[in-house]
This record gives C-alpha cells, structure tokens and sequence, in this order.
C-alpha cells in the first residue's frame, strides 16, 4: 500500500515503514510511516533532581535541538510568585527578559507582550508543576511556545519573535528563589 489518505486507514490496514500516507488531506505534505513514527523520539538531554535554593536553574548547550520539551515537577520557591521560563541567543550569558520578548496569544486571539513565560499560573510556595514545548527551537525564525498546563483564558500559547536560534533557557521564580523539584528536558534534533 502506498500514497494512502489517514482516513482510508482501517483497523485492519497494514503499511510498511516505507509506504507514505497524507496525515491531514491530499494537498498536505505525505509523510512515511517511519516519519510519524519519529514524531516519539524526544530524548532526555538533561535533568536537574533535587533542586537546592538557587536563583535560577540553567540548561545550557541546546542548540543542537529544533524542539525542546521541559517537564517541572513541584517546584517550590521562597516567595510566592510564578515560576518563569526565560530563553537565551547566547548560552546564558544573557536572556531575554524585554516586553515584547514573549509573546502570549490570548483566548480572543489578541496579543500581550512578556518579559518571560510562566510555566505555573499559582503564585504559591508549595510545589507546582508545569511544562513548556518549544517548537523551532533551534531556528531562525520565530518559534512556537506551549506553556501545557495553562488556563486558555491566560494564553494557550505563546510566540517566541526572536529571529535567533536559541540554545539555552532558565526557569527561575519572579523573585525569590527556586527551594525544591525537578526538572527534566526533553529535545529532538
């Protein structure tokens, strides 16, 4: 079988690695059935465990990737504020933090300017947790946030504008410091 539609598929259709179906219609782009079996293939790159009282927890080095994927279990802070995910064109040297920087697209699809992404919305001590996808990680071109767990009425998305790839981030609290969780990070190349 090949060149076959997604919704020609039945329960009892075979296909090979080889063959090609068109995922969404014809005028899709078709893709193998190797190729979307791919689409599984994050690879843990780094993890923090155990996370100490610091000012912020850095992963450096990404630039390797074109998607990253950040899984933060219940992290604590010392005051009680939003954990921020924050990117970097410099390998932590520096990151962006300007207005404009982050930008959440709203319910209605309006816009809002960000100095950072919040990847819990609870300003709390106690443990929170959340993850952040970004897409094009490693482009030129403006990137695809997700922040996961996020009330859609705050932005279900976000749009990274920089024309920079990016090769390092931080998640560190508003203010205050990060007492505790982990951290886990995913990437594809």
């Amino acid at each position: 079988m090949s060149d076959q539609k997604l919704s020609q598929l039945t329960a009892v259709s075979s296909l090979a690695v080889t063959d090609s179906i068109y995922v969404v219609n014809p005028l899709s782009k078709k893709a193998t059935v190797q190729n979307l079996l791919d689409l599984g293939s994050l690879q843990l790159i780094a993890e923090s465990l155990s996370i100490g009282t610091v000012a912020e927890v850095p992963f450096l080095n990404l630039s390797a990737y074109s998607e990253i994927l950040v899984i933060a279990r219940n992290i604590t802070t010392s005051a009680a504020q939003l954990r921020l995910f924050e990117v970097s064109i410099n390998n932590g040297l520096g990151y962006l933090t300007t207005s404009g920087d982050y930008i959440t697209v709203l319910a209605g699809g309006t816009e809002s300017n960000n100095t950072a992404i919040a990847i819990c919305e609870d300003t709390t001590t106690s443990a929170r947790s959340g993850m952040m996808h970004v897409k094009g990680w490693n482009s030129t071109r403006p990137k695809m946030a997700f922040p996961l767990n996020r009330n859609i009425s705050n932005g279900a998305c976000a749009i990274i504008p920089t024309a920079n790839a990016l090769n390092a981030f931080r998640i560190r609290a508003a203010s205050g410091n990060i007492t505790g969780g982990n951290i886990y990070v995913y990437g594809r190349r």
